[in-house]
């Protein structure tokens, strides 16, 4: 039987290069046909929005060349204020440099904040994935695997949350730091370690100036270089540098500018939150899962970690896992072909013990186990990789075969759930940015200003210094739509309706189209779709869909109680 390790494991840097131009370029092109058209909507998206774009660009700029945190905070729950200028300052710089060129054009900021750094990411994870498995196809393999993982589009739709940053610069970072550590190992010379140091130091503190979970960075390599120490103490020096960039980067996290008067959050480590995530999770804006993923293979809204790999993903890496301990018991494996035998493997399994081991810190929102699905897709293909390499024949064939099973599985069941979520995104976005501009427009029609008035009219909070305009909370009585807490009452009550009229929340939105039927005191003012009809994604999927949307109703009260 022909060796299926011919075309498995490759090498070639012209043949490497073209494959992660490729990786690159067509995960850019899903994102864009996935984002554009779809406006700026989620929760404290216009908040950030509006502080950004008001906030003095030289000020952005200084905060983030500074080599250390002028933070008032010692953590990443912050206000939105000291996020903008110091914890995320980084995508603050990019957001005006993109406002200064596209204004209010929605589908730019999502192109350069989201879709480039995602293809950025899916770049650097194929490049490390081939450092460990030196195979392109099972390289691609992996990206696939995590490009198709739902639990990513819960962040890279949701402007304001600069995650994807962190993803890529860290990649990028651990692809620096496997660098100088192969030059300490090989006694490299030394300019080229000093500038894959600069590198590697720049990756980290832009990692750390775009969101505060880079911090698991610092301890990542932090961990793995004083475990290495034994191996390379014979390059005492390079070893000081190396040890000093970690601590430099330790500035960029800690409040150095304030380090007594910073604000210090409540930090409670809950148990619950992580068994959520990591078994079944439950209580999200999503759906909640009956059972575990390994007992239940039901199309739900991937929430927890296993529920994202699948059914039968999870259970075929349990296989893997078995056949891997089999092959160590029973057959001599080179040394080079063990798990841990690349430095990578054991830098991913620390990342991935460490991000289980902070979960407790954070709320069970599935968002916040995207960037854990890095070391799982480095750890699975690694598995895969050392099993191929360890068995031959109709075994290896087997093991081919599986794999791909898996990865179709997952790859049909987590596109449509892709495509759920865009929808669902799209709906909201658009139709509460929609209702938002007809409100202020019917209560200011005399105002051609723009998004600039109406973006600050829907802001949670009223971020910029001064502010005394009109908010959006003043004049609804009830919104089927979140934020809840704008609504006067939580039922919508149409019966309660007058009185609060009478109180200036005139605007009711709703689904509903009968709900006020026959009411002579209430009429239609608009109907918002929620179909993101300018969009690629509206005219190559969406519109060829019989569900759609329901669009969203807004209704004003014009009754004679109204003063």
């Amino acid at each position: 039987m022909k060796d299926v390790s011919t075309g498995i494991v490759s090498s070639g840097k012209s043949a490497l290069t073209k494959w992660a131009l490729a990786v690159f370029l067509g995960t850019l092109a899903w994102m864009v046909f996935l984002t554009q058209g779809l406006p700026i909507g989620e929760h404290d998206d216009w908040d950030h929005f509006v502080m950004t774009r008001e906030a003095p660009f030289k000020t952005l700029l200084g905060n983030c060349l500074k080599p250390w945190s002028a933070s008032m905070s010692w953590q990443g729950y912050c206000d939105v204020s000291d996020q903008v200028y110091h914890r995320r300052v980084l995508p603050s710089v990019l957001f005006r440099c993109v406002n200064k060129v596209f204004g209010y054009h929605f589908s730019a900021y999502f192109f350069f904040l989201k879709d480039i750094f995602f293809a950025g990411v899916a770049l650097m994870l194929f490049l490390l994935l081939f450092q460990l498995t030196q195979s392109r196809l099972l390289s691609l393999a992996g990206t696939v695997f995590y490009l198709t993982l739902p639990v990513h589009y819960m962040h890279l739709m949701w402007m304001s949350d600069t995650i994807v940053l962190v993803h890529f610069f860290v990649l990028f970072a651990v692809w620096c730091y496997l660098g100088l550590v192969r030059n300490m190992e090989e006694s490299g010379p030394w300019p080229k370690f000093l500038g894959g140091l600069i590198l590697f130091w720049l990756a980290g503190v832009l990692a750390i100036k775009s969101k505060s979970p880079a911090a698991i960075l610092v301890m990542l390599l932090g961990t793995y270089t004083v475990l290495s120490v034994p191996r390379l103490f014979q390059h005492k020096l390079k070893l000081l540098m190396l040890f000093l960039a970690l601590g430099a980067l330790c500035l960029v996290i800690i409040p150095v500018e304030h380090l007594r008067d910073a604000t210090q959050m409540p930090t409670v480590y809950r148990w619950e939150n992580s068994c959520r995530m990591v078994f079944r999770n439950y209580g999200t804006e999503y759906e909640d899962e009956p059972v575990s993923a390994f007992l239940n293979w039901d199309s739900i809204i991937p929430v927890s970690i296993p529920r994202n790999l699948g059914f039968l993903p999870l259970w075929i890496t349990v296989a893997l896992m078995i056949v891997y301990g089999a092959g160590r018991a029973f057959r001599s494996v080179a040394k080079e072909n063990r798990f841990l035998a690349h430095p990578l493997a054991v830098i991913a399994l620390i990342w991935f013990a460490l991000e289980i081991a902070l979960m407790g810190y954070f709320d069970a929102e599935p968002r916040y186990f995207s960037g854990t699905f890095l070391p799982i897709t480095l750890l699975l293909m690694r598995l895969l990789y050392c099993d191929l390499r360890m068995w031959k024949g109709l075994w290896r064939w087997g093991l081919v075969a599986i794999g791909l099973a898996a990865l179709i599985w997952s790859f049909v069941f987590n596109l449509n759930h892709i495509f759920f979520l865009r929808t669902r995104k799209g709906a909201y976005y658009e139709q509460r940015v929609g209702a938002a501009r007809v409100i202020y427009q019917d209560q200011f029609p005399d105002d051609n200003r723009g998004w600039d008035p109406i973006g600050k009219f829907q802001c949670l909070k009223c971020v910029e210094p001064g502010y005394a305009g009109p908010r959006i909370e003043k004049y609804l009585y009830y919104s089927v739509l979140p934020p809840l807490d704008w609504n006067k009452d939580s039922s919508g009550d149409v019966g309660r309706f007058a009185e609060f009229a009478q109180k200036g929340a005139v605007y009711y939105l709703t689904n509903d189209p009968v709900l006020f039927q026959g009411n002579p005191n209430v009429t239609l003012l608009s109907s918002v779709d929620g179909c993101t009809r300018d969009s690629l994604f509206y005219h190559l999927y969406l519109k060829a869909k019989r569900k759609k949307p329901p669009p969203l109703l807004v209704y004003k009260w014009v009754g004679a109680a109204v003063p």
